[in-house]
């Protein structure tokens, strides 16, 4: 008796492994998570400033859909290339005649002692002419990075200016016209899948509204 029981528990913990890991992968890959598997409330609240210096709030994401990503002009690989990848995917989208919302493409840095409007607005000129930048002070970032459930740890380098660096998650956010998060991508989607995703979540909240 003891002994089926033991063998009926170690089967169902590999059953529940087998499960856990489909799940982590199902999230790893480069499909977006919808706002009914996220916390609703992302993005509610945030007082920052643009790249030209004017206050930015939530109040911002109305009308419009929206995609955000948060890094910092210092970083030296990961957030130009994902900051590429959003470029080409709305490329992609805007090269085809169709009836897709437009969708506006922001960079908030985590990096607000270093990344000033001026510096913002010089970095953002390299990728989607579209694409704005958006600082604050030191609480004021903080604060924006809570409401988007924001990962940022500084890590000091002395290889590197100002002697630091900065690890942050990388993520892109998308929010609907009413300025609710719709969906977030793991920074390793390719452009193809992005412009294909943007095009169907924009369109198809489109419609439900």
């Amino acid at each position: 008796m003891k002994t089926s029981i033991r063998v009926s528990l170690i089967i169902s913990i590999i059953g529940l492994c087998v499960v856990f890991g489909v799940l982590v992968w199902q999230t790893g890959d480069d499909r977006p998570t919808s706002a009914s598997q996220q916390t609703p409330d992302i993005g509610r609240s945030f007082d920052l400033v643009s790249d030209d210096g004017a206050p930015i709030t939530q109040e911002f994401l109305r009308g419009r859909f929206t995609l955000l990503y948060f890094g910092f002009t210092y970083c030296p690989d990961v957030c130009p290339t994902s900051l590429q990848v959003m470029t080409q995917a709305l490329a992609e989208i805007e090269a085809f005649e169709n009836s897709s919302p437009q969708v506006t493409p922001v960079f908030v840095t985590v990096d607000p002692a270093r990344d000033t409007p001026e510096a913002l607005k010089q970095y953002v000129s390299h990728f989607h002419p579209r694409l704005q930048g958006w600082t604050g002070s030191e609480e004021q970032i903080a604060a924006a990075m809570r409401s988007f459930k924001v990962y940022r740890a500084r890590v000091d380098d002395p290889t590197v200016p100002d002697g630091y660096t900065i690890d942050h998650s990388s993520i892109f956010y998308l929010m609907d016209p009413n300025g609710n998060f719709l969906a977030h991508f793991d920074h390793a989607v390719t452009p193809e899948k992005l412009a294909k995703t943007l095009t169907q979540l924009t369109n198809q909240t489109k419609v439900m509204r």
